[in-house]
């Protein structure tokens, strides 16, 4: 499976949606992030190996879940960042668990984690170099160098 997670950054593709208007003064227009179907199991290991207690919740109460991925660049350096949204019967009016994973040095670290129906990334507004994202149109979140955390 790591040798999976080796090559993620060559086979995956991503969609990027219309731009929508900026909200609450940001300058620049937002990107929605398209996810599609997991069909080469990228999600599913990038889950397995760092939110194996997700997986194991639905196992545990027999509920079918649908792993959907895209694959961002958050920080423009060509190295592909992959947003991971596990769908199933316990999303609700906020949305499905979301994930986004970084490559740091040799391992996918979640960089955010949140339930949403939507996330977005920020045109050119930048955080130490990182994109900002809005997840349902309403919440921002920055990069603190580590993570990204909500902003409003």
């Amino acid at each position: 499976m790591l040798a999976l997670l080796k090559n993620i950054a060559c086979a995956a593709t991503v969609f990027l949606a219309v731009a929508i208007p900026p909200a609450q003064g940001f300058a620049t227009p937002t990107t929605e992030v398209t996810f599609w179907p997991d069909t080469n199991q990228y999600g599913l290991a990038l889950l397995e190996q760092n939110s194996k207690y997700l997986l194991e919740r639905y196992e545990q109460q027999g509920i079918p879940v649908t792993i959907k991925v895209a694959q961002i660049d958050l920080d423009d350096n060509g190295q592909p960042e992959f947003a991971v949204r596990t769908e199933s019967s316990l999303c609700d009016r906020y949305g499905c668990d979301t994930k986004v994973f970084m490559l740091i040095g040799t391992t996918w670290k979640p960089i955010l984690q949140t339930r949403t129906s939507r996330l977005l990334m920020g045109g050119k507004d930048r955080t130490s170099g990182m994109a900002l994202l809005q997840t349902d149109g309403n919440s921002w979140w920055a990069w603190d160098g580590q993570r990204y955390d909500i902003v409003y």
